[in-house]
């Protein structure tokens, strides 16, 4: 009996000490990827917020698309076309006829390749303005993808919150 114990116990203290290894090094490469996915969702954070302070706040357009956004850029806004041309073109314009135009970023979250912004954007110093989701897909440092919705900042609101 004493034998077939020693023996027993020979071949599972192996097969812990396995597992345990297993166990360990799936845990630090765990962290590594989270490690890596958190640098990754902090550096493209950094690219669409300083494209959409470039574009939009510092008002260059055309600066902030060619230096932050990919040659192949997917548009989800059914008013904008695929391509950097046609929102260089299209937001320009959109300026030039609202030169007290303002866009104020509210927050910022992002999680690997997608970041989002929310942020309040006025026509002019009067204007109430709109509240605006954004949403874009980075890839190898540069915007490939956007996708937007729009909401009126309302007169009245049936609670003391605001759309910020």
């Amino acid at each position: 009996m004493g034998v077939k114990i020693k023996k027993t116990i020979s071949l599972i203290v192996p097969f812990l000490l396995f597992i345990f290894v297993i166990a360990f090094v799936q845990a630090k490469f765990q962290k590594n990827d989270l490690i890596i996915a958190n640098h990754l969702a902090s550096k493209n954070k950094k690219a669409v917020v300083d494209f959409f302070t470039t574009s939009f706040v510092k008002k260059d357009i055309k600066a902030g698309f060619e230096q932050y956004v990919g040659n192949k850029y997917i548009q989800h806004n059914p008013r904008m076309a695929d391509g950097r041309e046609q929102p260089i073109q299209h937001l320009s314009q959109w300026q030039k006829e609202n030169p007290q135009s303002s866009c104020e970023i509210k927050r910022v979250i992002a999680e690997n390749n997608l970041v989002v912004i929310h942020s309040h954007w006025k026509n002019s110093p009067q204007d109430r303005g709109q509240a605006g989701i954004d949403i874009f897909r980075v890839e190898n440092d540069k915007i490939v993808e956007h996708w937007d919705v729009l909401q009126d900042v309302p007169e009245k609101s049936v609670n003391t919150n605001t759309v910020f």
